[in-house]
């Protein structure tokens, strides 16, 4: 056995190793394409939904998208989609320029009724986001982002540094939360508005993913250039950079 087999050899067994200890890190939690359906497509929690609100198959950023018309609409998923302080949200979200209604709640959950005090995000005011997890506004505070064409949001949190929640928007970093009070999620996440139906969002919201880990600006970018596209776990990137490696040693060869 030549040099160059020894070392793939040995680049297999250690790189094997790394992943028995990490394929268990990252896992799609749930992945709502809204393709003509409110269907969850990795798992069991499909989304129920209030009012006029529906998906299409041909309105959203790739395929179908939810869609909520301002006046009452909303849709909701199981609080079991997110356990723990671990998480991420990603979602593409379309206001039209000319919406009647200016400040609307695309994603929350809490309880009492109202339904926000565990997380909102929201549209604010002509050309904002805002939002906040475990604290009421300004939490995160507020990002200019503009009406009329579709947008990326990657939303992460992690319990390190006493809870930090951190809002990426088409790729790149633009709002940040530290020192929240969250521990799980305990109320149903809706989806276009909050529980009580008072804040209503016009618009589309597209392809929602869930993970149960603290995702990066590396895949924050990585989401936004590959629209409908998840994020690949540590063996599958792994695995790919193993191959390349290999491949490159037996041309080498």
């Amino acid at each position: 056995m030549n040099t160059t087999k020894h070392a793939i050899l040995a680049l297999t067994s250690i790189t094997g190793l790394g992943l028995l200890a990490g394929t268990a890190d990252a896992a799609l939690i749930g992945h709502w394409k809204f393709d003509g359906n409110l269907t969850d497509s990795v798992g069991s929690l499909d989304a129920t939904a209030v009012g006029d609100a529906a998906a299409g198959t041909t309105n959203g950023n790739i395929g179908g998208a939810i869609s909520f018309d301002g006046v009452d609409d909303a849709a909701f998923i199981a609080s079991s989609v997110i356990s723990g302080a671990e998480f991420s949200i990603s979602f593409w979200e379309f206001s039209p320029a000319d919406a009647t209604v200016a400040s609307g709640y695309m994603l929350a959950a809490g309880s009492g009724g109202v339904g926000y005090d565990e997380i909102y995000l929201r549209r604010f005011g002509s050309d904002s986001y805002a939002g906040a997890v475990s604290a009421d506004f300004p939490g995160l505070g507020e990002a200019v982002v503009s009406r009329g064409v579709w947008h990326h949001s990657l939303v992460t949190h992690t319990a390190s540094g006493g809870g930090t929640t951190t809002w990426y928007v088409d790729g790149a970093l633009t709002l940040t939360q530290t020192g929240d009070t969250w521990t799980t999620l305990n109320n149903n996440l809706y989806l276009g508005n909050r529980e009580n139906l008072a804040r209503d969002f016009e618009g589309l919201l597209d392809d929602l993913q869930v993970y149960d880990e603290t995702l990066t600006l590396a895949d924050a970018a990585f989401l936004t250039a590959n629209p409908g596209s998840v994020v690949p776990e540590p063996t599958t990137t792994a695995l790919l950079g193993l191959g390349g490696l290999a491949l490159i040693f037996r041309r080498r060869n």
